[in-house]
């Protein structure tokens, strides 16, 4: 696909595929750094309460229980995931969502360099006001999702809605290096960028609502591949129920705003 403004009907955009996006703002960069400093002050920590128990107790007792500690949180956090995973499959049963693990395709596939780039870890599908909605988790390496995400590397929550119809591939990708903002430029330009075979959605993509939508995040960038739409919002905790409501409820947003509407409304 190539990269076009719809209001210029010119490239507009360069490939940004090949490099990493750098912190936006200043609120990104105080969290980093507020990770970093409670990753510095946990493993301080551990390592003086290491010493005063080897001091206290003697060195073998005192490693025996580090390492029981260590193996106290790896199995908290294991039977944590297991948990989730079972509150998330009783939460589907019960509100009608169905298994969706025997699906062996999927928009993205075709875009992989090698099959094995992306894997679906769990999905779930229902149909929401007239269509086909799939919402699960998956992970990615060696840029399996290429530019529908900002790292090669990473997990996340996908969401993929059967359209009625075929359309010409179109996604809307956030950039991987974001400019220092110049004066009167367009905000939504230089957050994000199109990338579309033919411009059957510019009206929708020169549309301030669909604009608004991306900058404040009601909606996730987004591809559409023949008949099927689909995001990746990254986050590496377990998939929860609310998390499928609000994924489900945000792509079928970006479907209105696309101007897709259920077969039986058209």
């Amino acid at each position: 696909m190539t990269p076009v403004d719809p209001e210029r009907g010119t490239s507009a955009f360069r490939d940004v595929r090949g490099h990493r996006r750098q912190p936006g703002d200043l609120l990104a960069r105080l969290w980093l750094l507020l990770i970093l400093c409670l990753i510095c002050c946990g493993l301080a920590g551990y390592q003086i309460a290491v010493r005063s128990l080897v001091h206290h107790v003697g060195v073998a007792r005192g490693l025996g229980l580090a390492v029981l500690v260590l193996g106290l949180i790896v199995v908290g956090l294991f039977g944590w995931r297991l948990a989730a995973a079972r509150l998330l499959n009783r939460w589907c049963a019960r509100n009608g969502w169905s298994p969706a693990a025997e699906r062996a395709t999927w928009p993205w596939t075709a875009q992989q360099a090698q099959p094995d780039a992306v894997t679906v870890q769990f999905a779930t599908v229902k149909t929401l006001q007239g269509l086909s909605v799939t919402v699960g988790a998956l992970s990615w390496t060696r840029d399996g999702l290429g530019g529908s995400v900002e790292k090669s590397n990473g997990a996340g929550v996908f969401t993929v809605v059967r359209l009625p119809k075929s359309y010409p591939a179109t996604a809307v990708q956030r950039r991987r290096i974001v400019r220092h903002r110049r004066t009167g430029e367009d905000e939504f330009l230089r957050r994000f960028r199109f990338i579309v075979d033919k411009p059957y959605f510019a009206r929708q993509l020169a549309d301030p609502a669909l604009r608004v939508a991306h900058l404040t995040g009601r909606v996730p960038p987004w591809a559409i591949v023949d008949d099927e739409l689909y995001t990746v919002v990254a986050s590496r905790l377990p998939l929860r129920p609310t998390q499928v409501v609000t994924a489900s409820e945000q792509a079928l947003h970006l479907s209105r705003l696309l101007g897709v509407r259920p077969p039986e409304s058209q």
